[in-house]
C-alpha cells in the first residue's frame, strides 16, 4: 500500500465518521419523536356534538401513535444496521489513528475528519488550527501516513 491509497482510505474513514454522527443524530431524533408520542393528548370532550356516529378518539389516537411508533422503530433499526455495517472498517482505521503519536493523530483528524474532502485552503486551515507551519503539518501527515501503512500491513 502507498500513501495515495492510504489517503483514500482515510478520506473514506473521515466521511464515514461524519456520516455515522449524522446517523446517530437521526436515531436520537426518532427516539425523541417516539417519546413525544407517548405524551400525546387525546381529544377533550366538550359535551358538544362533533359529528354523527360513535367514535373513540382515545382509541383512534392510540392506534395512530402505535403505527407511528412502529414506523419510527423500523427506521431506527434500518439506521442502526447501516451504522453497524459502516463501523467495522471505520473502527479498524480509527484504532490505528489512535495508536499514532498525538501530534500525528491530531493532524490526521484535522485533515480527514474535520476538513473532509474540502480542497480550498485545506493545509492553510490545518496549519492555523494545529499551530504548525504548513510545511511542517504536511510532513507530519506524511510521517503519519507511513506509520499507518506499516500498521495496516501488520494487521
Amino acid at each position: 500500500m502507498n500513501r495515495k491509497s492510504m489517503r483514500e482510505k482515510l478520506f473514506r474513514w473521515g466521511g464515514e465518521t461524519r456520516h455515522a454522527k449524522e446517523i446517530e443524530e437521526k436515531i436520537s431524533a426518532y427516539k425523541i419523536l417516539i417519546d413525544s408520542l407517548y405524551g400525546a393528548k387525546t381529544q377533550e370532550l366538550s359535551g358538544m356534538p362533533h359529528g354523527s356516529g360513535v367514535s373513540d378518539p382515545t382509541l383512534d389516537t392510540a392506534e395512530r401513535n402505535e403505527e407511528r411508533v412502529a414506523e419510527y422503530n423500523k427506521r431506527i433499526d434500518d439506521l442502526s444496521n447501516e451504522l453497524s455495517n459502516m463501523l467495522s472498517e471505520c473502527k479498524l482505521i480509527g484504532d490505528m489513528v489512535k495508536k499514532l503519536p498525538p501530534v500525528q493523530s491530531s493532524i490526521i483528524n484535522l485533515r480527514f475528519v474535520r476538513m473532509g474532502t474540502s480542497k480550498k485552503d485545506t493545509w492553510e486551515k490545518i496549519a492555523r488550527l494545529s499551530g504548525y507551519v504548513e510545511d511542517y503539518a504536511r510532513r507530519i501527515e506524511r510521517d503519519a501516513l507511513d506509520n499507518l501503512i506499516k500498521m495496516y500491513g501488520e494487521r
